[in-house]
């Protein structure tokens, strides 16, 4: 019943022979792809400067809101592996809790950008390290910082 009958004799498939370390460095490059099955098998992005720099303001979210705390990072580093996911907004909060068509941006970075109360915040902040700065250090600061 085999169309394929070579009576008997299999065709012979030649691998090439890979060592043990070869091996083993092969393994560990495919398995650094992803974060493993407990992970769902989490792919590691491809690292853009956009997603570096929400990385980095997800980090540093503690000086974003004054009024709000935030656990530490577990790590000081920027994580390999994560996903990006786009908010979908409710049918209900259409007029409560949703940020309008023309205030939206393509990244956090930007959006943060675009939000006048929280630059003005920071300006604030700016200035009154600076003054601290200078009153702490004297002229050797102010001069520095006329330099410049």
């Amino acid at each position: 019943p085999k169309s394929d009958d070579y009576s008997g004799a299999a065709l012979a498939v030649i691998k090439p022979h890979v060592g043990k370390k070869k091996m083993k460095k092969l393994k560990k490059a495919e398995r650094e792809k992803t974060k493993g099955s407990d992970w769902y098998n989490m792919p590691a992005l491809e690292m853009t400067e956009e997603r570096q720099r929400d990385l980095e303001l997800l980090q540093m979210r503690g000086v974003l809101d004054p009024k709000r705390f935030y656990k530490k990072n577990a790590s000081d580093t920027i994580p390999k592996y994560f996903q990006i996911g786009t908010i979908v907004d409710s049918a209900a909060d259409y007029y409560t809790d949703r940020v309008p068509q023309k205030d939206r941006r393509q990244t956090m970075v930007d959006e943060l950008l675009a939000d006048a109360e929280f630059k003005k915040f920071q300006k604030r902040k700016y200035v009154e390290i600076i003054e601290d700065k200078s009153k702490s250090r004297g002229r050797s600061f102010s001069r520095r910082r006329k330099e410049t």
